[in-house]
């Protein structure tokens, strides 16, 4: 077997194989190459015969699988002004003003985080100024769409920088009535924070809602006090494989 010399960089060291008298023979071979080989019979008593006609074959190496990019369903953060926001005090607006005791939800653009990276846009929601407010923003029908099986809520949260008595429960919850005289809908996931210099990767499987179709909603709870709540969900969608 003798590579071919046309391709750049050194050229493998020609390989003569035999005897061989199985009908097959294994040879290691370099890839990235194409070798030139043929072949030669001889009999019992030594006595050969002609070489045969060269032929060609070239070596490749496997090509990677691609990934799959998940295919993004839904961004809560780019639809936060097709919800209904509210809280203890009732309907709030979208953006509100980030002065409002009764709560605000509101994009805010080259936000600096608690661990001091810089967002392009997060949606700040802050609770109730009260001991044990909430706010909850709820994705209506126009934002209504079946979940699959293998489906994710992907989502990044955390505080903005100086939020140092940032204290919340971050709550996603699910209603294939669209929250529709629903007083208490299926909680999909629940993830508590506090102001640490850290934004928090969350992922939740929702093979429990496989099959249904119906809307989301985001929701903040505030700890023990409402003070530097200023909460933000600097990613918040649902994923597709």
């Amino acid at each position: 077997v003798v590579p071919s010399v046309t391709l750049p960089g050194p050229a493998p060291a020609p390989i003569h194989i035999g005897p061989v008298s199985e009908p097959s023979a294994e040879v290691l071979l370099e890839c990235d190459w194409s070798y030139h080989w043929r072949v030669q019979a001889e009999d019992r008593a030594g006595n050969r015969g002609a070489w045969s006609p060269w032929s060609t074959f070239s070596i490749q190496p496997p090509k990677p699988t691609p990934t799959p990019t998940p295919r993004v369903l839904f961004d809560f953060v780019a639809s936060a002004d097709k919800a209904r926001w509210w809280g203890g005090a009732g309907d709030l607006r979208f953006p509100g003003k980030d002065t409002d005791p009764q709560g605000f939800a509101l994009w805010r653009y080259n936000a600096l985080l608690e661990d001091g990276t810089r967002a392009g846009r997060v949606l700040e929601t802050h609770p109730q100024w009260v001991n044990g407010g909430f706010i909850e923003g709820i994705y209506t029908r126009t934002q209504e769409f079946s979940i699959e099986k293998g489906d994710l809520f992907i989502a990044r949260v955390g505080f903005l920088q100086g939020a140092k008595a940032g204290d919340v429960t971050f709550n996603v919850y699910f209603s294939d009535k669209c929250f529709y005289a629903e007083e208490f809908p299926p909680l999909v996931g629940s993830l508590r924070d506090r102001y640490d210099g850290q934004v928090r990767d969350w992922k939740i499987h929702l093979k429990e809602f496989a099959g249904k179709r119906g809307c989301f909603a985001l929701a903040v709870h505030a700890g023990e006090t409402s003070a530097q709540d200023w909460a933000v969900w600097v990613e918040a969608r649902i994923e597709r494989p």
